[in-house]
Parts: structure tokens; C-alpha cells; sequence
């Protein structure tokens, strides 16, 4: 997962890191051919949970958006990023 941030305050930042992660996830979800009922269930979060991620009205926590990767055969890795010239 690729997100790169270009200014704007703190709050601003963590809403386009939220915005752009949760649209990889989204889009990862439309491939697999999964519902957001499935993800509740194979990530072992309350009912409903994934519709309100997607949507924007709450944010995973870290360890959530963990399982959430899991549960969509992905991996979270922090990769260093190349020199810029």
C-alpha cells in the first residue's frame, strides 16, 4: 500500500491517510469478491464495522486495520522509500 502526503495540518494528513488506505482496502475487498458482512466476520469485528470504515463515519484503529489486511490476504509493512534526487 502506497500513500504519499504533500502538506496540509496533522488532522488533514491522518484524513487523507485514512481516505487512501481504506480505498486500497475497498478495492482489494471488490476484487476478492467479498462483503462487508464477510470482512466483519473473517476480521472478528462487530457487525457493521467495515460499512462504517468504508464510508468514513469511524477509523480502524492500527491493530484493526491489521486484521482488516489479514482477513483480505494482504500485509502492512512500513518500506523504506528511495533517495530522492
Amino acid at each position: 500500500i502506497h500513500i504519499n502526503f504533500k502538506g496540509g495540518g496533522l488532522m488533514e494528513q491522518e484524513n487523507r491517510f485514512c481516505e487512501k488506505l481504506i480505498s486500497q482496502f475497498r478495492k482489494r475487498r471488490y476484487k476478492l469478491g467479498l462483503s462487508q458482512p464477510q470482512i466483519d466476520q473473517k476480521t472478528g469485528i462487530a457487525d457493521g464495522l467495515t460499512a462504517k470504515w468504508e464510508i468514513g463515519y469511524r477509523k480502524p484503529t492500527l491493530f484493526n486495520a491489521f486484521a482488516w489486511a489479514e482477513s483480505l490476504n494482504c500485509d502492512l509493512v512500513l518500506k523504506p522509500r528511495k533517495k530522492q534526487k
